[in-house]
């Protein structure tokens, strides 16, 4: 037989990086491949601890990147986000008038 130098998956130390990794790995898949994957799912579930500083991460980092620095850069934001609406909202209502739908 040959060796290959490649460990074999019944070495201790492999399996448990392996699985880490798995958890990791797993976790980023629903966001990149549009597959809803719940935890209960994966065969290794991360204990409830690291989940939660998990969600906790996402969420500082998600406020942290929508969140503008300084006021000028905060009106220009605000400025387009409120021409966007705008115009989905006079869409809405055209698209709405075209259907004779009532609107109060």
């Amino acid at each position: 037989s040959t060796h290959t130098g490649r460990a074999t998956p019944n070495c201790r130390t492999k399996q448990t990086r392996r699985s880490v990794l798995g958890r990791l790995s797993l976790r980023d898949l629903p966001q990149h491949s549009g597959v809803h994957l719940p935890w209960c799912a994966d065969p290794n579930p991360p204990p409830p601890s690291m989940r939660r500083k998990i969600r906790e991460r996402e969420i500082c980092q998600a406020v942290a990147s929508s969140a503008p620095i300084t006021a000028k850069v905060m009106s220009q934001v605000w400025y387009k986000t409120l021409v966007k609406t705008e115009k989905a909202l006079n869409l809405w209502l055209e698209d709405m008038n075209c259907k004779r739908v009532p609107i109060n």
